[in-house]
């Protein structure tokens, strides 16, 4: 595995102007409340970081980018997309892995720590969504259930931009060959997401390039940030590198995206 870096100059969110003005941000570690483990800006409800400081830190996001609301699923890796709105019950949040809106001034998103994130704008038409894409959720089509909640919402594939944000890069992401040959024979070209590392001869699966074929056979222009979680510690959560280092937990990162 390639040894983690540290970049404390790192922003509490990166964005991409490939978005236009569109207010969001695949937010980072940095400037939150959290310590430890979970230091800082974890809002991973499902970990065992306090409630008071998983509700600052999804407050600081709030504020950061000026939203009125933040939305994000109750996340089971799968293909599920529904639409939200403001007058959706937020503390109840609906299972599923992408979600879409058309209502100004909320934030929708979701939760990753080595899972793909990737948020969609068509900004002509004023329709946005959000998606989880770990490999389950990737390879089921949550990617397409969100474009299609789009489409239905009104929005245009033409005018559709994306951006896939940070995830667990394919040096650090080793599979099993039951994995490989799955997706070797029940996705077109399945080979290509994936390299023999030359030292263990094991299987390594490109998961953000599987999502960005993904974006392509959509017809949806994007781009993808290259910056990985497994490998830049001091910024990113990792759920792999928490196992590998025999952490008792890990937090979660939240990417948003919000109609102004």
């Amino acid at each position: 595995m390639t040894k983690n870096k540290k970049n404390k100059s790192m922003p509490i969110a990166l964005t991409s102007s490939f978005l236009g003005d569109i207010p969001h941000g695949f937010f980072t570690r940095h400037g939150g409340v959290s310590t430890g483990i979970y230091q800082s800006l974890n809002i991973g409800k499902g970990s065992n970081d306090t409630v008071h400081n998983v509700d600052e830190n999804r407050q600081r996001i709030k504020t950061h980018l000026g939203a009125n609301t933040l939305i994000t699923p109750h996340q089971i890796h799968s293909a599920i997309c529904y639409e939200v709105s403001d007058k959706q019950d937020l503390d109840q949040p609906r299972e599923g892995d992408a979600i879409v809106t058309t209502s100004r001034r909320l934030a929708i998103g979701i939760l990753t720590a080595d899972c793909t994130p990737i948020l969609c704008a068509d900004l002509k038409n004023g329709v946005i969504g959000a998606a989880h894409a770990g490999w389950r959720g990737a390879t089921s089509g949550v990617i397409t259930a969100m474009a299609d909640m789009m489409r239905h919402k009104g929005a245009d594939i033409g005018e559709m931009r994306a951006v896939i944000g940070p995830c667990i890069q394919m040096p650090n992401y080793e599979v099993g060959e039951e994995f490989y040959d799955n997706i070797y024979a029940n996705h077109e070209n399945g080979g290509r997401y994936f390299e023999r590392h030359h030292e263990t001869n094991k299987w390594h699966f490109n998961l953000s390039e599987f999502c960005s074929a993904t974006l392509d056979k959509l017809g949806i222009a994007h781009e993808t940030l290259p910056n990985c979680t497994y490998n830049e510690a001091d910024s990113f959560f990792s759920y792999r590198r928490s196992q590998h280092v025999k952490e008792a937990d890990y937090g979660r990162h939240g990417s948003f995206i919000m109609l102004p």
